[in-house]
């Protein structure tokens, strides 16, 4: 998919995620490292939020959804991926406790059934720095729409899009878009969006290849 022409990229980039089994064995190999990442790198920025009702976009095989679950009351799963939610289905079949899992299908740039002001919390993880620029946006104007005044937002994306490359995403570094820091800033602030945070994140054999992008609708 090239990640120089958007008029075909949004829905390219929707055909390539949507495949059923694609991520099938990342979900397992991903599992064992979330208690790192969540206890060193997720949780010391997202703890102060109000997790009452949160979207997670992208949840795949459930291993932030295991963790969101005990701080939320409400929690969409939101993923265009039928194998995902059906492996979240399963996973949580049997939980107990206080918070109301719903799964959410999605067409890759809408968040369907969620009511407009109704959400406390955005997140995603390892998820959207797959996302072409303009899949980004649709979600973007998405998330203004369904944040109530005050809601905070958390999103992993990539920041390969800011190098001067030409390059598929699917030879690109661990299959990375074309989105960036600035342009994840510029996209929110067209929706009326307030980037508070943004910070470069280093992987071992990627230095600052993706970036973490703290948002909050303004209150009224």
């Amino acid at each position: 998919m090239s990640i120089l022409h958007a008029v075909s990229d949004l829905d390219r980039n929707i055909q390539v995620c949507s495949q059923q089994n694609l991520w099938a064995d990342w979900f397992v190999k991903a599992e064992p490292a979330i208690n790192a990442q969540w206890a060193d790198i997720i949780w010391p920025i997202i703890h102060g939020a109000d997790f009452t009702t949160t979207v997670e976009i992208g949840p795949g095989g459930g291993r932030n959804s295991e963790r969101l679950k005990e701080v939320a009351s409400l929690l969409f799963l939101v993923d265009l991926n039928d194998y995902a939610l059906a492996t979240c289905r399963e996973r949580f079949k049997a939980f107990k406790g206080r918070c109301d899992i719903r799964y959410v299908k999605t067409d890759g740039v809408s968040l369907p059934g969620i009511s407009d002001a109704s959400v406390t919390f955005v997140y995603s993880w390892d998820s959207m720095v797959h996302c072409d620029k303009t899949v980004i946006e649709k979600y973007m104007e998405e998330f203004a729409r369904v944040m109530k005044p005050g809601a905070k937002g958390f999103i992993h994306h990539t920041d390969y899009g800011a190098r001067d490359v030409v390059q598929d995403i699917d030879s690109a570094p661990h299959f990375r878009s074309n989105m960036s820091k600035g342009e994840f800033a510029r996209q929110a602030a067209k929706y009326g969006l307030l980037v508070t945070r943004q910070d470069l994140l280093d992987w071992a054999d990627e230095p600052s290849l993706d970036c973490i992008s703290q948002f909050q609708k303004p209150a009224r």
